[in-house]
């Protein structure tokens, strides 16, 4: 197995701010191996840890970092719809949710 990730940089699309944490999202190219297909992926940009439960050893930063299988797309247009899809849905669902926390 030989992963490879490749930031897009340069590109012209919009996208949403990330939906978990408010940072800028990347674009980038992944490569699992020389002969499987090349994918598009959204990622959050924020790899920080996120207060003390997060100890630097495995799984730090933003959940949405390095984001579940179902991101990864042939195109980065279907890579940058999916993860603005998703964003506007999770920011949507939780505006309603804290209004209703606030009733």
């Amino acid at each position: 197995m030989n992963d490879d990730y490749r930031q897009i940089e340069g590109h012209s699309y919009h996208i949403e701010n990330c939906p978990v944490c408010g940072a800028t999202p990347q674009l980038w190219l992944y490569v699992e191996s020389k002969h499987a297909p090349v994918e598009r992926v959204v990622m959050c940009s924020h790899k920080e840890p996120i207060g003390e439960m997060q100890n630097g050893l495995v799984n730090e930063g933003c959940l949405l970092y390095m984001p579940p299988e179902q991101f990864y797309q042939p195109t980065e247009r279907a890579a940058v719809d999916y993860w603005n899809t998703f964003a506007k849905a999770l920011s949507a669902l939780r505006r309603k949710n804290n209004w209703k926390s606030t009733e």
